[in-house]
């Protein structure tokens, strides 16, 4: 009796039941491990069949959307390429600050910087010393948690503001040093 056709189904078998990725076909490039697809950037499960980009339309007409994300071009930023990138004049500021319980209506002088993140400036002043704001829409920006090292204010200071008509506008909390009260800031910078 012939025992091969036997054979060859129990190894069938045998293969089938133990690769589970068997019955799993992965598309655009989705790689099977234990019967579930890994898939590409800018694909979804289950098979991998679905661009991303399809299922937001979260991009403007004429940006592309690649791997699920809009590709801004240079002058634009945000998730679907909302904000313009600010237009900060650098230089040197004056104005006003006001520092509740230390010191009020403190004239001063400061130098606004760019850095190499157009969404990211530094305001130098010699009382706080290097302040650095990260700009979230065109015209507002928070300064998150940073030590500032100048001559009056030193630590952890954070706040929020906003730039308009070559104006800053904006608030830090800041927790001085042992011995020293905390500081509820107020500064309004002018070109």
């Amino acid at each position: 009796m012939n025992q091969y056709p036997y054979v060859l189904f129990l190894c069938l078998l045998f293969f089938t039941a133990c690769n589970s990725c068997y019955r799993t076909e992965c598309m655009n490039g989705g790689t099977c491990i234990q019967g579930q697809c890994i898939c590409e950037d800018g694909f979804s499960r289950p098979i991998c069949e679905v661009d991303t980009c399809i299922l937001t339309d979260a991009c403007p007409d004429g940006i592309e959307c690649k791997y699920g994300v809009c590709q801004c071009p240079d002058t634009l930023f945000g998730l679907a390429c909302q904000f313009a990138l600010p237009n900060v004049t650098t230089g040197t500021y004056h104005g006003d600050s006001d520092c509740e319980d230390y010191f009020d209506n403190t004239y001063m002088l400061a130098e606004v910087r760019g850095t190499s993140d157009p969404l990211v400036y530094e305001i130098d002043d010699f009382a706080f010393g290097e302040i650095e704001i990260t700009f979230i829409t065109e015209t507002d920006f928070v300064i998150r948690e940073q030590d500032i090292d100048g001559s009056i204010i030193v630590n952890d200071c954070e706040g929020s503001g906003s730039y308009v008509n070559e104006t800053f506008s904006f608030h830090m909390d800041c927790n001085k040093d042992v011995g020293k009260s905390s500081c509820s800031h107020d500064l309004s910078l002018f070109y």
